[in-house]
């Protein structure tokens, strides 16, 4: 987890607010600006969550969401994601020069060929969706990992839901 102004990396990717007020639950206490002074998404009366792609990340850096949801077993995208995908196109349009790679991931459920070709379709409808909201298409790129980079164990519907997730590689600034 990312914390505080940028130490703290474990590889995940996952950030967590900034600043004075945070209490571990990645949302800062306060006025709805980070460090930098940009806005964020308002999740709850007087807390913020910080924006995606912040001007300090660098490439390499990994976000990752189970905020983008999926008919079951097929590549198209619920209603329920629109804010997520809204967040994202956002974030890039306020950095033009970023470039990222879409990653999509499942959990076990199923064969793993079956979850190779439905997380790479998954990955490419995400990136469909953010070429509708006006970002250039080529600055994204998608791949998808299957059921191959758990970042948990399948063993509780729980865990499966963490593991069915899309990433946001930086690949360039």
């Amino acid at each position: 987890n990312k914390q505080g102004s940028g130490s703290g990396n474990d590889g995940s990717g996952n950030k967590q607010g900034s600043g004075s007020g945070n209490d571990g639950s990645g949302n800062k206490q306060g006025s709805g600006l980070d460090s930098s002074g940009r806005g964020g998404q308002i999740t709850a009366p007087f807390t913020y969550d910080r924006s995606i792609f912040g001007m300090f990340d660098s490439v390499g850096t990994v976000f990752s969401t189970t905020k983008i949801y999926f008919e079951y077993n097929k590549a198209t995208l619920q209603a329920e994601s629109a804010p997520m995908l809204d967040e994202i196109a956002d974030a890039l349009r306020r950095t033009p020069k970023i470039r990222i790679e879409i990653r999509g991931n499942t959990d076990n459920k199923g064969g793993a060929d079956f979850n190779q070709r439905l997380s790479e379709l998954r990955a490419e409808a995400v990136a469909q969706a953010l070429v509708q909201r006006g970002i250039a298409e080529k600055r994204l790129q998608t791949r998808g990992f299957g059921l191959t980079k758990p970042i948990t164990d399948n063993s509780t519907e729980e865990n499966r839901q963490k593991n069915r997730r899309t990433e946001f590689a930086i690949l360039a600034r």
